[in-house]
This record gives structure tokens, C-alpha cells and sequence, in this order.
């Protein structure tokens, strides 16, 4: 974290940036740089020019909406801590980085965006009341839902997962997980204690890999 400090702070002592009552865009409006956590506002209203979101930039922030709309890249820790409370990713983002809603509370995710990856920490230690994992999802990197705790957790009809990969789940909380027939690969400490009440894995699963301590 130290580091993107340091690349946030050699960005802006530079002349080519756009401080739009603190708010910080790079000098075409293209990427938000960095939302300033003093202001109060809870709605923000994203430039249509904007297609990324820099890492870090809205951590801590207290915005609780956002239109993500045109966006195409959401960078690493972007939402970290915030108060942001629903998080809907259109077809147009393509690419997702580690840890983006880490810390989280939020009442809903819709991932409509045809990235098929949730990526590392993505929602590490989050709180989640509906989480639906879209059918086109074919992983979920390490330690993406790590002590997150999500009320309902559905996989949609036809899912395509098929790599469930080192600690995702582990430390989770959920009431019910009911494992898709598409999955093949279940990395170690997969589910590690974690506290799901009713874990279903379908009797006619293709699963091949199973680490050790999965569960």
C-alpha cells in the first residue's frame, strides 16, 4: 500500500492531472486518480469519460453509490474500505484487480461484467447480503471471499465455475453453498474453517482435484 502512495504522490507532483475540488483525474479525464476521503458527499456522479478507476482511489472514501457504467478496469483496492454499499459491474468492465470491495459492507453485487474471474481478495473480510455468481464465471482466485460473510450465495443456473483455487472460502460465512456440477478443481484450504451451515457438493460433480484441507 505504501507503494501506491508513493506512485499516487510522484502522479500529482506532476503538472498533467485534473483536482476537481480535490477529486484527482489524469490530464484527458480517463482515469480517476484519487477521491478525496474529507468529502462527505454520498453519491458521486463518474465523468462518462472516465474508463478507470485507480488503485486505492476511493479507498476509506464515504461515498455509498457510484455509476460504474462506462468503466472498463477497476484497479487494486480501489474500494477498499469505503462505505460503498451496492456494487453493479457492467458488460463493459474487463478487467477486475485484487482486492477491489475488500472491506466492505454491502447490500448486493451484480457482476454483469464478462470478466470471468474474481480475483484475489476481491471481497476479503466484506459483508454481503446477496451475492449471485454469474453462470460465466469459470474461477475464483485465492483467497477471494477470505472471513467474508455473505447472507445468500447463488451460483445461477447453467454455471460455468470450474476452479475454485487456494483459501477462497476460507474463514466464510454463509447459511447454504450449493456447489455447481461444472466444478473440477477445489484448492487447498478451500473452505478451511469456515462456518457455512449446509454445503452441497452434487453427487454427479466432475470434480478431479480436491486440495488438501478443503474443508
Amino acid at each position: 500500500m505504501c507503494n501506491s502512495l508513493v506512485l499516487k504522490n510522484d502522479y500529482l507532483n506532476s503538472r498533467y492531472y485534473i483536482d476537481d475540488k480535490g477529486i484527482i483525474y489524469n490530464e484527458t479525464l480517463t482515469k480517476l486518480i484519487m477521491y478525496p476521503t474529507y468529502l462527505d458527499d454520498k453519491n458521486f456522479i463518474l465523468p462518462a469519460s472516465v474508463l478507470e478507476i485507480d488503485e486505492l482511489a476511493f479507498a476509506n472514501s464515504k461515498i455509498e453509490t457510484i455509476d460504474l457504467n462506462n468503466v472498463e478496469v477497476i484497479g487494486s483496492q480501489a474500494f477498499y474500505k469505503s462505505s460503498i454499499k451496492n456494487i453493479v459491474l457492467s458488460e463493459k468492465v474487463k478487467k477486475v484487480n485484487y482486492g477491489a470491495f475488500a472491506n466492505t459492507i454491502l447490500d448486493y453485487v451484480e457482476w454483469n461484467t464478462m470478466y470471468n474471474i474474481i480475483p484475489y481478495r476481491c471481497f476479503q473480510n466484506s459483508l454481503i447480503g446477496t451475492f449471485v455468481l454469474p453462470s460465466h464465471i469459470e474461477m475464483i482466485e485465492s483467497e477471494a471471499f477470505i472471513s467474508a460473510s455473505i447472507n445468500e450465495f447463488i451460483f445461477e443456473n447453467d454455471s460455468n465455475l470450474k476452479f475454485i483455487h487456494d483459501y477462497a472460502f476460507m474463514t466464510f460465512s454463509t447459511s447454504k453453498l450449493e456447489l455447481p456440477i461444472s466444478l473440477n478443481y477445489i484448492g487447498v484450504g478451500a473452505f478451511a474453517n469456515s462456518n457455512i451451515s449446509e454445503l452441497v457438493i452434487p453427487y454427479n460433480n466432475y470434480i478431479h482435484t480436491i486440495g488438501s484441507n478443503a474443508f
